[in-house]
């Protein structure tokens, strides 16, 4: 393995800056594997923002740029996120990383496994190491090339997302967005119309916070709501991570792998539309046990996302264990 001489390897990580390339929102790569990254003090941490290089180079083709990048740091692993629903020629394409790959391990990571991201996944697959998948942990059946595909719990940087022992002033929370989304409406609906109000904040098409505000939204619920469909799937998203982080207890959407990895009742409570009502009168009504659902929430999830699990198994996918 190239290292430096400290002897922590360099990993360039490719992926986007801001959120759909709103310059006034950052992509939660920021906060998720990059900073849970810089938090293990396990590598030295180089990024290429290929958004914010098209943002500013818009006739440039960004897979010269990222090879030439690539060969100016002499990373010794890549890891890459790209946008799949750009055209190709707004993409670093599955040629530039398979050159790169010749010399230096490229993973891929996949944040979502719907039908596009997995056939992107099978498209990729050829020229990269290995591809990872975050939100299923079905999803490597799923694809063609299933030897190069595992499932590996996404992180969070515990730098952002922890329990400041605030007053937990709104008893149940959700974050995120009701639009075009008839589940978590009807959700909200059922608990309201049962006289269980919950403080709805943010969603990308209603209330955007900035992302200070976000957290500290967590951490003052006492319960945060967490949704897992997908439309014809369900999936764990990085809200329940980060809730649990925060020290809220997460009220979850039956249905998703989250009890794989966390039991239900114990760390997190998982709820279904016959008992969502009884289930949030219980628990804001009954503080000590949530107390403690919470802090068993909070301390697993310390032990899963904070980085460490995650990108020791990177680095051994990568062949640069230690």
């Amino acid at each position: 393995m190239k290292a430096t001489g400290d002897k922590k390897p360099t990993v360039l990580i490719v992926s986007e800056r801001f959120a759909n390339f709103d310059t006034d929102i950052m992509s939660n790569h920021t906060y998720g594997m990059i900073g849970s990254l810089v938090n293990t003090g396990t590598a030295h941490v180089r990024t290429f923002w290929y958004d914010e290089f098209l943002l500013h180079n818009p006739w440039e083709n960004p897979s010269c740029a990222f090879a030439q990048f690539v060969e100016a740091v002499k990373p010794d692993l890549v890891v890459a996120t790209t946008l799949f629903q750009l055209t190709e020629e707004w993409r670093i394409g599955p040629d530039a990383y398979g050159k790169v790959n010749q010399k230096t391990p490229v993973i891929m990571l996949i944040y979502e496994s719907s039908p596009d991201a997995l056939a992107a996944c099978d498209e990729y697959a050829p020229y990269v190491t290995a591809s990872i998948v975050v939100d299923r942990v079905e999803a490597p059946t799923l694809v063609k090339h299933q030897d190069k595909c595992k499932f590996l719990l996404e992180p969070r940087d515990t730098g952002h997302f922890y329990d400041k022992e605030a007053v937990r002033d709104r008893p149940i929370s959700y974050g995120g967005s009701l639009l075009s989304r008839p589940m978590r409406c009807a959700a909200l609906a059922n608990l309201m119309a049962n006289g269980v109000k919950v403080s709805k904040y943010g969603g990308w098409n209603e209330d955007r916070l900035p992302f200070a505000l976000y957290v500290d939204c967590l951490q003052r619920s006492a319960i945060t709501l967490n949704f897992t469909s997908a439309g014809s799937y369900k999936h764990m998203t990085g809200r329940c991570a980060e809730a649990m982080l925060c020290g809220s207890m997460v009220m979850e959407e039956e249905g998703a792998d989250t009890d794989k990895f966390l039991e239900p009742f114990v760390d997190y409570v998982p709820w279904n539309m016959d008992n969502i009502v009884e289930l949030a009168r219980r628990y804001i009504e009954d503080e000590p046990e949530r107390k403690k659902i919470a802090e068993n929430g909070k301390r697993k999830a310390l032990e899963l996302f904070d980085g460490r699990l995650f990108w020791r198994q990177m680095f051994e996918t990568a062949g640069l264990a230690s």
